[in-house]
């Protein structure tokens, strides 16, 4: 199990949030007991906690201990994404929980790898079969937009499927982890090729094209709202009615690309200057390969501007062993692994953002990433000094 070292994720927003001279409040999306809430709370910023199904009667409880109360606004509202891919993702996990709970001959039974957690959504027979009969005539009926870029915003070839590079790293990554190997010597590395922005998430259509949202029935019953839509982000310039100045996103469970993409008002018409995402996408079983579509969300944040990220979890450890193997084979022996000093977080280039959606395992990986106008004024305040 990996165990976080000094400067934990909660510092290192924090310090982000202290060293951005931004002022606003911070976002803390699936708060849990409100670590990150507290720890900013104590430094006086002020918070916009979200936790539900229960969860939120303990982080009232511990910021009322914590006596925060006046810094932390918690809310009791169920966060998620927005637009027909999140509802078909809901209603494929809904539609998989129903079946596993059910288990062989209706015996209650855990499937591996299926998030049980979506039969707490309670949604009823007929809702669900509304929204299936709604995904169902909109694949149907849908005009080919994205001939260029599908849903994962990668490229297709003349027949309509996936570059090569992802064709031959799904293959791989379909692989027991013990098989990825051969002795002591990796398999042949994949070019992984770089996603275009998917459709839905291009400026053109959030700000002009009307970015509607799917009519989805069972995350209409169930009170699933987006980020854009608690915050009031509307569309051609309608920012929020909160100056955001910085976001987390802390579910860790897989669903994280989703929230990111309800955030897409925000992200692009007034981006917090700092985001950080507990990435898993591993976690999420749903109909979209979700490495692959993580990766696509990841380049367009960097897009828009988030291009100072680092990391810190198990990857940035593998990334860091790679380092001092080569180190070893280069002939550095054991005095390089005194001479370099292990990190705790790893930067990331556009390049090393595949990394981060294929290699995330089971543990999250802390993702911070600090957009390009917070540097500017840090220029600006630096040079008044």
């Amino acid at each position: 199990r990996y165990e976080p070292k000094a400067p934990t994720s909660a510092e290192a927003l924090v310090g982000s949030l202290s060293s951005s001279g931004v002022g606003g409040v911070l976002l803390d999306v699936g708060a849990g007991l409100g670590f990150f809430s507290l720890a900013a709370a104590a430094r006086g910023f002020p918070v916009i906690a979200y936790e539900w199904n229960g969860g939120d009667e303990l982080l009232e409880a511990s910021v009322a201990h914590n006596g925060c109360g006046e810094l932390v606004d918690v809310r009791v509202v169920r966060i998620g994404g927005r637009g027909e891919e999140y509802c078909r993702a809901i209603a494929s996990a809904e539609t998989a929980a129903r079946r596993t709970l059910a288990g062989p001959r209706g015996r209650g039974a855990r499937a591996r790898g299926v998030d049980i957690d979506h039969e707490l959504l309670g949604v009823s027979d007929a809702a669900l079969e509304r929204t299936r009969e709604r995904l169902a005539e909109a694949a149907a009926t849908r005009v080919d937009t994205t001939a260029d870029a599908g849903v994962d915003g990668y490229a297709r070839d003349d027949e309509g499927e996936r570059d090569d590079g992802v064709r031959r790293l799904r293959s791989l990554l379909r692989l027991d982890p013990a098989k990825r190997t051969r002795g002591s010597h990796p398999l042949p590395s994949v070019r992984v090729p770089t996603p275009r922005v998917p459709v839905h998430l291009t400026r053109e259509s959030i700000l002009h094209s009307g970015d509607s949202p799917f009519p989805c029935e069972i995350a209409r019953e169930t009170r699933i709202s987006s980020v854009d839509d608690e915050l009031g982000v509307g569309q051609k310039g309608v920012g929020p009615h909160v100056t955001v100045a910085a976001m987390r996103i802390g579910f860790g469970d897989g669903w994280e690309r989703h929230v990111l993409e309800g955030a897409r008002r925000l992200l692009t018409t007034a981006p917090p200057p700092v985001v950080l995402v507990e990435l898993s996408p591993r976690l999420n079983p749903g109909p979209t390969d979700e490495r692959i579509a993580t990766h696509a969300a990841l380049d367009w944040l960097w897009s828009l501007g988030y291009t100072d990220v680092a990391h810190s979890g198990e990857i940035c450890e593998e990334r860091w062993r790679n380092v001092t193997r080569h180190a070893d084979t280069r002939g550095g022996g054991g005095g390089a692994d005194h001479a370099l000093k292990q990190p705790t977080w790893c930067h990331a280039s556009r390049a090393d953002l595949p990394a981060l959606a294929y290699g995330a395992g089971t543990e999250p990986e802390s993702v911070l990433l600090h957009h390009e106008s917070a540097k500017k004024k840090g220029g600006e305040r630096g040079g008044d000094a």
